[in-house]
């Protein structure tokens, strides 16, 4: 597993000498898009361990890069196959506990 702090990846994406030049402002929403490209490849950890990849997470790693990092997940077929396995056996569950806390919720 590869892991990269989000204060090199900030500096990569702003200083003019890598040639991409974001304002500091723009990153979150960069990271967004590329983040749910490849949401079943990285996750976000803080110094607890894995965070969820939401809009507040990404807002709080622009305010504190430093404190966040990303890492990569190398996934090889072997794992995909497990994975996709568990997906097709849970999905009805998941879906299930979905729409209850949905009724919940407008309830």
């Amino acid at each position: 597993m590869k892991r990269v702090g989000f204060d090199v990846l900030y500096e990569t994406l702003i200083q003019p000498e890598h040639h991409i030049g974001l304002r500091k402002g723009l990153i979150p929403i960069y990271l967004a898009v590329v983040l749910h490209e490849y949401k079943r490849q990285v996750i976000i950890l803080d110094g607890y361990g894995q965070v969820p990849t939401s809009a507040d997470v990404l807002i709080q790693v622009n305010s504190n890069p430093e404190a966040f990092s990303l890492s990569y997940l190398d996934w090889d077929p072997e794992k995909e196959t497990l994975s996709s396995v568990f997906r097709k056996h849970f999905r009805s569950t998941l879906l299930k506990q979905r729409k209850e806390q949905t009724l919940m919720i407008m309830s």
